[in-house]
């Protein structure tokens, strides 16, 4: 009979004996018919969510009281089950991957002795255990699915990527349901098949069945976990290599490693490697296109983002970020304000969709452009912010900088030509050529934000101003544009100290060594080309 079946039975007659009582009686058992017909419901129309289980184990409080009536069931069900097994809790199965039941605080000393660092939770119904309470640390993953139910195949891939992460990170995991029979045994036994395609369902789960003699999945779940064999689909997801540089933003990485490493561990296999001075992102880049890995996910300031993609424009490959620097202005211009609220979580979460966008990028004397390279003013400010003033001041060092520089005024003199046009001479205290920029990069907004998928350069210069009113007015003005979308080559006002212009390829030349800024890197040439490379780039972003 369709478990369904079961409690829409006592649903109904929960509602019945309500309708023939009264007073508390009568509300008791409406209560529990309520509770009954939600779950069968759930059961009917295979939605786990309807307990509303978080990431982290929790039922919300409004859903456990309203489903109290099935929960205190559920649990006597399996307190009287589980009596009548005397068998372990948990069993090693291989791998250091361990069949567990339903965890309780009893279980610690067991966990301890087995030395698991890591718990899958197949469970819907049940609210983990609070394991922060304890001495003991736990990564953690919940797939809630359904008694007597089986994960869907995306549910499965994610479950069975997350344990061999951990595996690979050397750490001894349990995967548990109510009773560790059904639920637990069936991803167990996928993550077996994934490891050992060679096998059979019906070998695994006897060599499974040998260790953990109850172990059993019912027809149901039987006939889903051999379809999905049949067709090739119990596979871990693909390879992503994650390089980290350790001292972006002032060691933002040791801070939020773990988070980032959870997030991302159900949706790939992370190879995670973390620069040093005698390895650079550069190395490690070139090293996982020469093993064919397919994502490469950057965590690091801007810098480290542009060293990445360096080795990625004009390829395949796609292209992940996580914002670790001091501005992480990439990562705000295209993820928008949310991103300075919180950029790594708001940059996981567009990874974790695996839907990519193809951007433009730029090529400035043969060195890749993410966001924009810049003369005079934008040079200054990143050259006065160093190190130990970033990580003491955070984005202020590049305040500081930027009002110290606008309000000496420096000009500089260069020979410009836009595209095939004329060469012309240009003096300026500020000469910047945008691929993308958030608001916040008031130096390339001139003509308003420039778009990453144009194809074109976004090129804002500042002509020399005498007097603190006119320096006033042109500040107004970068900022009042930085608050606008382009709308095409708006001609610029010959009458402003802001000049802007739209161009594929920009040469600047000048009597002096010029000193230039790429993605808050200093560099410095005789003469600086600067080139739109249209589509270039394969990066994670949700469509919005």
């Amino acid at each position: 009979m369709f478990i369904y079946l079961y409690y829409t039975g006592l649903a109904v007659l929960s509602f019945c004996i309500s309708a023939l009582s009264v007073g508390s009686i009568s509300f008791l058992f409406a209560w529990i018919g309520l509770a009954l017909a939600i779950v069968s419901s759930a059961y009917v129309f295979k939605k786990p969510s309807v307990f509303r289980k978080t990431q982290y184990g929790t039922i919300p409080f409004i859903m456990s009281i309203l489903l109290l009536p099935f929960i205190i069931g559920v649990h006597l069900y399996n307190i009287i089950a589980s009596w009548f097994d005397k068998t372990d809790r948990i069993h090693h199965i291989k791998y250091g991957v361990h069949v567990g039941s339903r965890l309780n605080s009893s279980s610690l000393l067991t966990l301890e002795d087995l030395n698991i660092k890591a718990i899958v939770d197949m469970t819907a119904e049940f609210n983990a255990l609070n394991w922060s309470a304890s001495a003991m640390e736990f990564e953690y993953l919940n797939i809630p699915v359904l008694d007597h139910q089986s994960p869907k195949i995306e549910e499965l891939r994610q479950a069975i990527t997350w344990i061999e992460n951990q595996v690979e990170q050397g750490h001894p995991i349990v995967v548990h349901c109510a009773l560790g029979r059904g639920r637990s045994v069936f991803v167990v036994a996928a993550y077996m098949l994934a490891k050992q395609p060679n096998l059979s369902v019906r070998e695994v789960l006897e060599n499974i069945s040998k260790i953990r003699h109850f172990a059993s999945l019912n027809p149901s779940q039987l006939k889903t976990l051999v379809k999905y064999h049949n067709n090739n689909e119990i596979q871990f997801y693909k390879t992503a290599c994650l390089i980290a540089n350790p001292v972006s933003g002032g060691g933002k990485w040791l801070e939020s490693q773990a988070q980032i490493i959870n997030q991302l561990s159900p949706h790939f296999k992370l190879s995670i490697k973390e620069t040093t001075k005698e390895k650079s992102a550069t190395e490690y880049a070139k090293q996982a296109q020469k093993d064919n890995v397919e994502i490469i996910i950057a965590a690091g300031g801007d810098g480290t983002l542009r060293e990445v993609a360096q080795q990625l424009v004009n390829t395949t490959i796609k292209f992940g970020i996580i914002p670790l620097g001091t501005a992480n202005a990439l990562a705000h211009h295209l993820y928008g304000n949310v991103s300075k609220v919180d950029p790594i979580g708001t940059a996981v979460s567009h990874i974790m969709t695996q839907r990519c966008e193809k951007i433009d990028t730029a090529v400035c004397n043969n060195k890749t452009v993410l966001l924009l390279a810049g003369i005079g003013l934008e040079h200054e400010m990143i050259h006065n912010a160093d190190r130990d003033n970033k990580n003491n001041s955070g984005q202020f060092a590049y305040l500081e900088g930027f009002f110290r520089g606008f309000a000496q005024g420096k000009a500089y003199t260069l020979t410009v030509q836009f595209d095939e046009q004329k060469e012309q001479s240009l003096t300026c205290t500020s000469f910047v050529a945008a691929n993308a920029a958030p608001f916040t990069s008031l130096l390339a907004q001139g003509n308003g934000s420039p778009n990453v998928k144009d194809g074109l350069l976004d090129v804002t210069w500042i002509k020399p101003s005498d007097g603190a009113t006119s320096k006033l007015i042109d500040f107004a003005e970068l900022v009042a544009a930085s608050f606008n979308f382009r709308n095409g080559n708006t001609p610029s006002n010959d009458n402003s100290n802001i000049q802007t212009e739209l161009a594929t390829k920009v040469t600047v030349k000048s009597e002096q060594l010029i000193q230039y800024v790429i993605d808050g890197e200093v560099f410095e040439d005789d003469m600086v080309i600067i080139e739109s490379n249209p589509q270039s780039l394969n990066i994670f972003m949700a469509n919005e």
